[in-house]
């Protein structure tokens, strides 16, 4: 977390030395780098380390994050529960959130939807691709599984809500 929150900051510090628009930063992760990337949306109001430069007066929020078969969603990082953890705080401030996970993935899936709705509740924008087969750590690779291709939907996602130029 401290690793992601410093990062979002320098990336935001050193926005217009790389012409990166500070307003269209995003963070994706997988498995675990999921849980961390719902952690930077919904926990960005934690302070996780001391400040170290003036970047660190800057926001940590991600402007929209990707959590792809996010894992330890729960409670004791457990997967094997359809329950969200006490830790993911979803509220009005969480950005827009893009999620792809499999119904074969232990219970990440019923978690994801947990997390979709809730988020639901605060009105903040999502998506949510659940596909019945996949597992774990697919990535971007072609494996004849329903998820094959789940990357597309997010570069049109991404595309659409204008976090990526055309």
């Amino acid at each position: 977390m401290q690793d992601l929150q410093r990062s979002i900051r320098i990336v935001r510090s050193k926005s217009e030395k790389y012409n990166i628009d500070p307003g269209r930063i995003g963070v994706i992760g997988f498995s675990a780098g999921g849980h961390l990337s719902v952690m930077a949306a919904t926990q960005h109001k934690t302070k996780s380390y001391p400040d170290v430069d003036a970047a660190d007066q800057l926001s940590c929020r991600p402007d929209f994050a990707c959590p792809i078969y996010a894992a330890y969603l729960a409670d004791g990082y457990k997967d094997d529960v359809a329950e969200l953890g006490k830790l993911i705080t979803v509220s009005n401030e969480t950005p827009p959130v893009f999620m792809a996970v499999t119904w074969d993935d232990t219970m990440r899936g019923a978690q994801s939807a947990l997390l979709f709705a809730r988020l639901r509740e605060f009105g903040v924008p999502a998506e949510l691709h659940a596909w019945q087969r996949g597992g774990h750590g697919y990535g971007i690779q072609k494996r004849g599984n329903s998820s094959d291709g789940w990357q597309n939907h997010l570069q049109r996602w991404l595309k659409l809500n204008g976090w990526s130029k055309p």
